[in-house]
């Protein structure tokens, strides 16, 4: 299970809490969190990514395409890019994470 971590209680705590990615936090906000932290475990341990909103690494003419068995479907050039995040893993000074957040982690 991929949790998504508030970032601090009024108490300095950390907050954990199920969550639902891909949503808007309401329908007219151009982006989602500016900064979410999921943890998962993979490979026996467990992973806490540190995400910033930066979409620096995709091009505003960016061409998304899905296609299925019956279906193919074109996305407008620079739809979704405030869904792309960079960051890091904790505790691994030398990683680097890029990651679209556009239908959920």
């Amino acid at each position: 299970m991929t949790r998504l971590l508030n970032n601090r209680s009024a108490a300095g705590d950390s907050i954990a809490r199920r969550h639902h990615t891909g949503h808007f936090r309401h329908s007219s906000a151009e982006i989602w969190d500016p900064h979410p932290q999921y943890e998962f475990t993979a490979f026996g341990r467990l992973f806490r990514l540190r995400l910033t909103h930066d979409n620096s690494f995709i091009s505003q003419a960016i061409k998304v395409t899905h296609m299925t068995q019956n279906k193919t479907k074109w996305e407008p050039p620079g739809h979704q890019v405030s869904c792309f995040y960079t960051g890091v893993v904790d505790g691994d000074p030398k990683s680097v994470v890029s990651v679209s957040l556009c239908h959920g982690m």
